[in-house]
Formats: C-alpha cells, structure tokens, sequence
C-alpha cells in the first residue's frame, strides 16, 4: 500500500467519521449509514460524493410483503435498506430460489442499473421497514464513476505483466468460442455465488463484448473487497490487430465450476 492511498484512506475515514457525527448530533439515525460505510466499495467514494448522495436520496415506507424490485422489469433507480429485513428471490413457484437476505445498509438493485439489462431477481420485504431511493443518473455521478476503475489494453497488458489475471464474465458459450489466454470464466450472473474461487492477493482484469457486464463485475468484486479493472469499452472496441492479440479459440483457460473449484477449459 503506497503512501499516498493510505493517506487518502485515513483522510476519508476521518471524514466520514465527522459525517456520522454531524448527523447523529442532528438527531438522525446513523446506522444504515455506518453499515455502509463499512462495505469495501466505500474505500473509493469520497466523502463528498456520500453527502451529495444524502440529500439525493428518497426514503420510502413499505409494510411487510412489499415487492421493492421484481424480476424482469427495467431499472431506473437503486436502494440502500435503512431499516427492516428483505431478501433476495429469483424464480417462482418451484422454480422458487432464495438467494440471500438483505441486512441494514445494504445495496441493491444497482446490477440493473451497470448492465442496462431487466432486474435479475425480486426483492421483498420480510417485515416493515424503510428504503432509500437513489435515481439511476445520481448513481451514475456519484458512485460508479470512482469506483469502476477502467483501464486500456495497453494498461492492461502492463498489470498482466504483474501478475494479474483476465477475468472473462460472459456466458460459458461466449468463452469457449473465444477467450483471453489464461482467463478465468465467471459469468456475471454467478459471480457473486463463485467469488469465493476468487484470491483477493490478485488483481482481476474483467472483460466482456460491450464493457457493460465488466463493469458491473467491477462494482461488485469491489463490494466484496477485490481489486479489480474493467478493459474500457469491452471487447467490442478494440481494434482488430489488438482484438486478435487478446482472443484465441483454444488457448489455455478456466472455467468455475459448482462445488468451490475451477477446472481446465477444452
């Protein structure tokens, strides 16, 4: 850790300590926000950003049972859950699968926002509680942009050279076709589920066709305390002599698979 990121780190942290102060002495309730702040991804906001989020936030009341996100539908907003339990569904009636129960502080929705693609699952409530709206543009503004760190192929190719690894989140078929040499394939949708395949020693350097899907990735490796790279623009952009370089239909490469292992790609 070089000098000036940990002075940058304590210079942050004192400030969202005087932040927490300044809001408990105004009588608010402070701990969804110190949850939060505890999330990895919160290392790379600054201080000002989290205000100016504040005062951009819409609290909403909801009774138990209410749908906050539902599988399918666009999104145009993410949530912070400031009080009361949730949790994660995907799929209905047998097909039914709980995926995880939201605590305090917790952010979601925002998958939809990275990826522009329909919600992935359903979020309910378990008991009363309250929400806080963040809109799609504000996201944008104030946490992606710090936190999504992307890098050219050329930069790239410099963090390959210090031990980094391509980490491709497309879908398996997209993998086997093509593929950076030595990449590991963890689709999106499955990345939070494999993480744990993961080394958070290592650099990741995530790609895919349009840049969208690494970009979410990013955002998500980073809550969970990974340091990792979106190649900018995706595959997609490229040139062609480059594109060339990076992607080869039987170079050496990893799949993860369920069960907490990766094995050789065909």
């Amino acid at each position: 850790l070089d000098s000036a990121t940990l002075g940058r780190l304590l210079t942050w942290r004192l400030a969202y300590q005087d932040l927490l102060l300044e809001l408990a002495g105004n009588g608010e309730d402070t701990e969804w926000l110190e949850r939060l702040l505890e999330n990895p991804l919160f290392t790379k906001v600054p201080p000002a950003n989290v205000r100016a989020m504040l005062e951009r936030l819409h609290p909403i009341d909801l009774p138990a049972d209410s749908r906050v996100l539902v599988e399918g539908e666009s999104g145009d907003c993410c949530y912070f859950l400031k009080s009361g339990r949730a949790e994660v569904i995907r799929g209905a009636d047998s097909a039914r699968q709980v995926l995880a129960e939201l605590e305090i502080g917790a952010c979601f929705g925002e998958e939809a926002l990275l990826s522009d693609q329909p919600r992935n699952a359903s979020v309910t409530m378990l008991e009363p509680g309250v929400v806080l709206r963040l809109d799609r543009q504000d996201f944008f503004s104030l946490l992606k942009a710090p936190v999504v760190d992307e890098v050219s192929f050329g930069e790239a190719a410099r963090l390959l050279g210090n031990g980094a690894q391509w980490l491709d989140v497309r879908l398996q078929d997209e993998y086997e076709r093509s593929h950076a040499q030595h990449s590991l394939n963890m689709p999106l949708q499955l990345l939070r589920l494999k993480a744990r395949l993961l080394d958070k020693s290592k650099t990741y350097l995530c790609y895919c066709d349009s840049g969208k899907r690494s970009a979410s990735a990013v955002f998500l490796l980073s809550q969970l305390g990974f340091t990792a790279y979106a190649l900018r623009d995706g595959l997609d952009a490229l040139p062609p002599i480059q594109r060339d370089a990076l992607l080869c239909e039987n170079g050496p490469g990893y799949l993860a698979r369920s069960g907490g292992r990766t094995e050789r790609s065909h």
